[in-house]
This record gives structure tokens, sequence and C-alpha cells, in this order.
């Protein structure tokens, strides 16, 4: 294309799939809902039927594996923000430079440019992956072993069933309010870009969501109203409105492509594709 700037927000935009993930719903229910939700309608069945002995305390093997569950789609949720707001700070800076290689002042978007800069911090993401691994071992540990905690389970069980329900809940709030907030800056920054663009033919759109900014309290009391029953609601909506901004985004990119090229009078764009060699974690992440 005609600048740098539009050849950083095309190269941004082909990328898009190694940055964003449109997670599942379904998927989500059945991993965290229906995977133990089975496996506890085959074993209470078999244990009344044969009259095998079974102790309360066993208890902790089923939330255990549970929890592994639990932590595997926070961790994906969180994860799947910051990556997504990595190619937005990009996203953001090559249209702001596009703008300044027509000669348009964009003394208003470098403040949002900034402000989207500081709105994800990546710490949370490395603390839900410690969280699975550690899950993953003490499983692994347990199946092995089959360790029987006798007097202690109990506390044993409060411990994770909290955790299940702490771990869902903080998720769920950071991945609402972190994409709230990505989603009030970007969309006020394509409203500031298209302002400057004022002029030009053809007429560029703002971007437009959907999403409206809400407090983040009555979600807080209904979790402790239900006692912690509401962060698996409170997940899947989180998980829908990451959704929507991303779908949302990626329909937008669409047109302001379009919008280049007239701008440029170009009928199609070729694409030279280069190797991309993703890192351990990247793999990891692919697979689960």
């Amino acid at each position: 294309m005609s600048s740098t700037g539009a050849n950083r927000f095309l190269d941004c935009v082909l990328h898009r799939g190694g940055n964003d993930t449109v997670l599942l719903i379904a998927v989500m229910l059945f991993a965290i809902v229906g995977i133990p939700g089975f496996i506890l309608y085959q074993i209470v069945p078999m244990i009344i039927e044969t009259g095998a002995e079974y102790s309360v305390e066993d208890f902790y093997v089923y939330l255990l594996f549970t929890s592994i569950m639990v932590a595997l789609f926070t961790y994906c949720m969180v994860s799947s923000v910051v990556k997504h707001h990595a190619r937005d700070v990009v996203w953001m800076d090559s249209l702001k430079e596009y703008a300044e290689s027509k000669g348009k002042v964009t003394a208003t978007m470098e403040p949002l440019c900034s402000k989207m800069k500081g709105l994800v911090d990546t710490r949370f993401k490395w603390y839900l992956l410690a969280a699975l691994m550690v899950l993953i071992v003490a499983n692994i540990i347990q199946a092995t072993m089959y360790l029987r905690l006798y007097s202690i389970a109990s506390y044993f069980e409060l411990a994770i069933s909290a955790f299940i329900v702490v771990n869902l809940g903080v998720a769920g709030l950071y991945v609402l309010d972190r994409m709230q907030k990505i989603d009030s800056v970007q969309t006020s920054f394509t409203r500031e870009f298209c302002e400057s663009m004022l002029g030009e033919q053809p007429i560029l759109e703002e971007m437009v969501t959907g999403i409206n900014a809400r407090s983040l309290m009555p979600h807080i009391v209904l979790m402790i109203a239900t006692l912690g029953l509401y962060s698996l609601v409170l997940s899947v909506w989180s998980v829908h409105i990451l959704n929507v901004h991303v779908r949302s985004q990626w329909a937008y990119e669409e047109v302001v492509i379009k919008w280049m090229m007239a701008k440029d009078n170009l009928d199609s764009i070729k694409v030279v594709e280069t190797p991309y060699k993703s890192n351990l974690l990247q793999k990891i992440y692919r697979i689960i």
C-alpha cells in the first residue's frame, strides 16, 4: 500500500488468527459442567447399585479433577484478552501512523494509544498458568499414589471449592472489565481517526460494537448472594463480550482495508506469506 502505516495495519489484520481467539461457550460449558457432571452421573448410580464403600472424604478427588477444567478455561479466557490487547496496540498505532502519513493531525489519537498500552497486565495470565500446572501435578500425584486425606479431607474439599468459585469469578470480572475498557478506547480511537479523515473520499465510519460499559458491582453482589454460583454465569457473559468485540473488529477491519484500497485506487492486494515459527508456549496453547 501507499504508506508504512497501511502496510502495518494490513499485516496486523492478516495475522489476526494468531492473536485473536473466539472462545466457544458451548465447549466451555461442556468442559466445566458437562464432563464433571457426566462423571458424577456415572459414579453415583454405580456406588448405589454395587453397594461399594465410598466415603465423602474421597469427594476431593472429583473436585480436584473439576478444578483442572476450570483452571484451563480461565487461563484461556485471560490469555485471549492479553493476546488480543497486544494486537490492538499495534492496530491503533498503525492507523495513527497512516493518518500522519496523510498529513492529518493525530493529537487526539495519541492519548488513546497510550491509554490502550496500559490497559492489560500479563501477570494475571501467568498466575493462572501456574495454578493450572500445579493442579495438573496434584492430579497426577493423586492418581498414581491415591492419597487419602482422612481428617483433613473436608478442609481440602472446601479449599478446592473456594478455588473453583474464586478462579471463575475473578477471571470473569477481569475479562469483562478489560474488554469493556478496550472496546471503549478502541471505538473512541476510530471516532477520532474518522474525524481526522473528514474531507477524504470515500468517507469512513467509526467502529460500532454495541458493547456498553457497565459497572461490575452488580456482578460482585450476585456472586456473593449466590455463594459463588453466579461466577459461572459471569464467565459465560464475559466470554460473550470478548467474542462480540473480536467479531465486530474483524468486520470493521474489512471495511477499513476496502477504504484504504479505494483511496489508493487498488483493485487487489498481493499477500506475500512469510514462515511463522511459534514458540513452545504458543504450541501448547493451540493444542489446549
